[in-house]
């Protein structure tokens, strides 16, 4: 288990560092709202929990209407951050919103499911009431991949508390247990969180938790492998430690990781497959020069 925080524009950090020290290990940062970024973006408080080196992810408050469009402005915040240091979540609660349990529901598997798309794990935040109204145990079923992010303060004095059993316990992967907790290096009082699991987007991620998937890149077409990548990014994992192997630490695994990225987005003739791909293709290119993305894709397509 460890210890996190979540934070928004209510929380002032002056100390990143004392953070750090004092225990914190991971950060949620609000990076959106509805249908546009967050009132304040959270450019701030995810450098600076970048720069003290605690993984920070982000999460998107819910309001009605369009689910995966909203899904999709949450994405493109948590890519213009890089904010994948954790799982990213979504915050459907009743709080200047009102949900009925069904439509709670509803929102919650249409948003994280086009979420699902481009990351290999999601999460649900709610309180347990609200939890147990939108049935976040049906939810996780429909949505292979998500874990429920469970607020809870009990007496809300500061200190964590058991949860109350219920049906989705199994997929928790943290508990909120404060709204008045005291973290140095930050003024105001802060959300506190502990994990039940690693938070990390690629942990304990098997491949039949992949419905749609479950081959291996190389050993299919590499056309086939590029409309893997595009459409689940959690099948680089194993392919990274298969390059990283093949080329005996020549190349840091970071480094074997953004290359193979650009490898698989690009087809056979090293051409991008359309002007998204492109995009990403370009600004990992670019992190790792032309040479390496070009060693690397020649080694991918050689052994479709």
């Amino acid at each position: 288990m460890a210890r996190g925080i979540d934070i928004y524009r209510y929380q002032t950090v002056t100390d990143w560092n004392a953070v750090r020290n004092s225990g914190v290990q991971f950060v949620w940062v609000k990076l959106s709202d509805g249908f546009g970024p967050a009132i304040v973006r959270g450019d701030r408080h995810v450098g600076g929990a970048k720069s003290v080196g605690i993984p920070v992810g982000g999460y998107h408050f819910a309001q009605k209407g369009d689910p995966p469009r909203q899904a999709r402005v949450f994405l493109g915040e948590l890519n213009r951050l890089g904010a994948f240091g954790i799982v990213p979540a979504l915050d459907i609660e009743n709080t200047g919103v009102s949900w009925g349990g069904q439509e709670a529901h509803d929102f919650s598997v249409a948003f994280l499911s086009e979420l699902r798309r481009h990351v290999s794990r999601v999460a649900l935040y709610a309180n347990t009431s609200e939890l147990r109204a939108m049935r976040a145990a049906e939810v996780v079923a429909k949505v292979p991949g998500t874990v429920v992010w469970e607020a809870n303060y009990g007496n809300n004095n500061g200190q964590q508390h058991a949860l109350p059993p219920n049906a989705w316990a199994p997929h928790r992967c943290a508990h909120q247990f404060t709204s008045v907790g005291r973290v140095p290096g930050i003024i105001e009082n802060t959300d506190i969180n502990e994990s039940f699991i690693d938070l990390g987007l690629e942990s304990e991620m098997e491949w039949n938790d992949v419905r749609t998937h479950g081959r291996t890149g190389l050993t299919m077409q590499v056309g086939d492998w590029i409309g893997e990548i595009k459409n689940d990014t959690s099948v680089l994992l194993t392919e990274i430690h298969k390059l990283v192997a093949a080329m005996s630490g020549e190349f840091s695994q970071q480094d074997a990781a953004l290359a193979s990225a650009v490898a698989a987005v690009r087809d056979v003739d090293g051409a991008p497959a359309d002007e998204q791909i492109d995009a990403l293709a370009q600004r990992i290119a670019s992190t790792v020069g032309p040479e390496l993305a070009a060693e690397l894709g020649r080694r991918l397509t050689s052994q479709s």
